[in-house]
């Protein structure tokens, strides 16, 4: 599984999602065991092994084999396909593994070190907001803090859809109550147990209404394309 895995293991089992984690390596797994809801020790390159395991009735499969692996890595995921599993993302080093991955049956690829890198290049680049997610083409979904021209106004006064094509999902507000922020609500999807350094103390307005007014420290979540909420953020 490698630590890349093993992280990913332990996020999903934090959203409570249900998760098999595989190893050969008997101390890979006895580590995941503490987490997961359950782990098997054996060979994910032996079919017989895999149809024991009851795989073909797995949702999603994520080989996250370390660099050293690749045969492993793209004999899993033959056998993965082969046994009909829908969904499967893989892994890989290099462009040229990532090719060889997809056409023998990997529905997703990922690359780390290159997704990382990525991520960091576009983050210095957007100075005024913060890219959450890339949703399609030029299509993400951003945070920003409300300009000072907002402040006390609606937003139907505001209009932000019709001037600047972009539209509000949700916006940030500092809590008058520290209790009130015992949930991280985040479209529609709570997880009591995090709460990021950015938005302790604050509160999560779903898809707000017209009439909502902004306020000194409020945090616009929204959708659009780059440019169009770089050019927002930058109102004065």
């Amino acid at each position: 599984m490698g630590r890349f895995g093993i992280d990913v293991a332990s996020y999903l089992t934090s959203y409570e999602c249900s998760v098999l984690a595989i190893d050969k390596n008997r101390q890979v797994i006895d580590e995941i065991d503490q987490i997961v809801d359950s782990s098997l020790c054996l060979d994910s390159t032996n079919e017989i092994a895999l149809i024991d395991a009851g795989i073909e009735n797995i949702d999603v499969a994520i080989c996250a084999f370390g660099d050293k692996d690749v045969q492993a890595s793209i004999m899993t995921t033959a056998l993965l396909a082969q046994l009909g599993v829908k969904e499967i993302i893989v892994r890989a080093s290099t462009d040229l593994q990532a090719k060889i991955l997809e056409k023998i049956g990997a529905t997703k690829i990922i690359i780390p070190e290159r997704d990382s890198a990525k991520f960091l290049a576009k983050s210095l680049m957007n100075y005024g907001f913060e890219e959450h997610l890339e949703i399609y083409g030029n299509a993400i979904i951003g945070e920003f803090v409300a300009p000072d021209s907002f402040i006390g106004k609606s937003i139907e006064e505001l209009r932000i859809r019709s001037r600047y094509d972009v539209n509000i999902i949700g916006v940030w507000r500092r809590s008058d109550s520290p209790k009130d922020n015992k949930k991280k609500i985040i479209f529609g999807i709570s997880n009591q147990d995090e709460i990021d350094e950015l938005h302790i103390n604050m509160i999560f307005n779903i898809n707000p209404k017209i009439d909502f007014s902004f306020i000194a420290g409020d945090r616009l979540v929204v959708v659009g394309t780059r440019e169009a909420i770089q050019s927002l953020s930058e109102k004065d």
